[in-house]
């Protein structure tokens, strides 16, 4: 366990206080930038939750001893960096009113998993919750937008995205945040149009408010990557809500800097939607079809082989029922 860093004030809960929370897992660089981006930012009302989801390298250290040096808006001193070890109490703990809280996950579960650690620890607090992977660069007004927005919305059931731009050509706009499922393949579909019917929004720059976990509940566990911000709007859109994206609101993404397009990232992809079809009694068979012809095929003729392979594993491990997952180390 770390030991203690100076950090800042700390500060109460309001029905306005915003939880950002950033998963880590062994790329340290990415959060520490991360966090940087979000100390500029014009809305100070937040608290921080960095959880390492078991990197096993220095990462808990280093990010730290990056902290110490940020020079958020809202403040500093007279502090230090809680962090907590998700071994204690099976995972289940209780936030204190530091600003910053680092918690160490003593097994790598997966994206849901370790966001799960720190959104349990907030689901009986007031405010707002802000999903943000470390590979993602928040604008500076990106926060105060969404607070904005959502006090628009403060009467109806809203779940919120942003606009997300390629953090390398920051004039390049990727898409809404916004995400279509198709039912008939089994993949995902990147929306430019912000006002465009949306089956999801991205689980790496997702805010809503927190009282919107208690009635939906957490993100599912079951996918370890890929596919549970689907399955959770999913079973929030079957609650009423609506997904929205805030255009002027933004975030620069550097692309899926902890894992890629690898073999494992095709994998998840592909293993993952076919759970997902499975789980909410959509027809799987036109997809597996698909899988082992189209998709393999396409990748063959571009010697992706490791790729194809990928689809392969994938479909078979899910007809099987072998969800075992595999390591995030690239084969």
């Amino acid at each position: 366990m770390a030991g203690k860093v100076k950090i800042w004030q700390r500060r109460k809960v309001d029905n306005n206080t915003v939880y950002i929370v950033i998963l880590n897992y062994k790329n340290w660089v990415d959060t520490i930038e991360c966090l940087e981006a979000v100390s500029t930012s014009s809305y100070t009302n937040y608290k921080i939750i960095v959880v390492d989801n078991d990197s096993q390298n220095n990462s808990v250290e280093e990010i730290c001893k990056a902290a110490k040096n940020i020079e958020f808006k809202c403040g500093t001193d007279n502090s230090t960096v809680r962090i907590v070890g998700s071994e204690k109490a099976n995972g289940v703990f209780s936030l204190t009113d530091e600003f910053f809280t680092l918690i160490e996950s003593d097994q790598n579960g997966g994206f849901a998993y370790g966001n799960n650690l720190a959104l349990n620890a907030i689901i009986n607090e007031p405010g707002y919750f802000f999903l943000l992977n470390p590979d993602m660069h928040v604008d500076n007004k990106t926060i105060e937008n969404f607070v904005t927005y959502q006090s628009r919305y403060e009467n109806t059931k809203s779940i919120f995205t942003c606009s997300i731009y390629d953090y390398f050509n920051n004039d390049k706009f990727l898409y809404s945040g916004l995400a279509k499922v198709n039912y008939i393949t089994g993949t995902m579909t990147e929306l430019k149009d912000p006002m465009a019917e949306a089956d999801y929004v991205c689980g790496g720059a997702l805010f809503a408010p927190i009282k919107v976990l208690r009635e939906v509940g957490l993100l599912p566990e079951e996918y370890f990557l890929y596919w549970e911000d689907a399955d959770w709007c999913y079973q929030a859109k079957k609650k009423g809500y609506s997904l929205v994206s805030i255009k002027n609101a933004k975030t620069f993404d550097k692309g899926g800097t902890t894992i890629g397009r690898s073999y494992l990232a095709e994998y998840y992809y592909v293993r993952n939607g076919l759970k997902f079809l499975e789980k909410y009694k959509f027809t799987v068979w036109q997809v597996i079809l698909l899988n082992f012809t189209l998709k393999i095929f396409k990748k063959l003729m571009f010697f992706k082989f490791k790729r194809a392979k990928a689809i392969f594993d994938a479909t078979l491990d899910f007809l099987t029922g072998n969800y075992k997952n595999r390591s995030i180390a690239k084969p």
